[in-house]
């Protein structure tokens, strides 16, 4: 077995285990764990059987399998960027949320602070 191979397994080994222990610590859903494993063994399926891609490819009326690998890969890295942006997105906009009810309070706090220190 020539050695990317060897590294390409055990990697994808490596990553499986990953995924199953931010599972395991309430990281990741369900959902998101199994479409996780489903593509890492499709990276698994794919590097031990690579003309797999071949016949991926002839059905999909491409010339190469690595064709459809890097094709997936970047539609694949496209979405996740997107949804990190979007998750960015939200964060962002709870925290200027969190920020204006925040000054507000002190606002209010300090209000009522500098009434009570008055002497009536």
């Amino acid at each position: 077995m020539p050695l990317i191979k060897l590294l390409a397994i055990i990697f994808v080994l490596f990553a499986m285990s990953r995924v199953y222990l931010r599972f395991k610590d309430k990281s990741l859903t369900g959902i998101s764990l199994i479409s996780w494993l489903i593509l890492w063994a499709g990276v698994l399926v794919l590097t031990l059987h690579p003309q797999l891609s071949d016949i991926a490819a002839s059905f999909l009326g491409v010339q190469r399998g690595t064709d459809i690998a890097f094709l997936v890969a970047i539609i694949i890295l496209f979405y996740l960027v997107f949804r990190l942006y979007t998750k960015v997105d939200s964060v962002d906009q709870n925290l200027t949320k969190m920020n204006t009810n925040v000054s507000k309070l002190l606002h209010k706090i300090s209000k009522q602070d500098a009434g009570s220190s008055r002497p009536n």
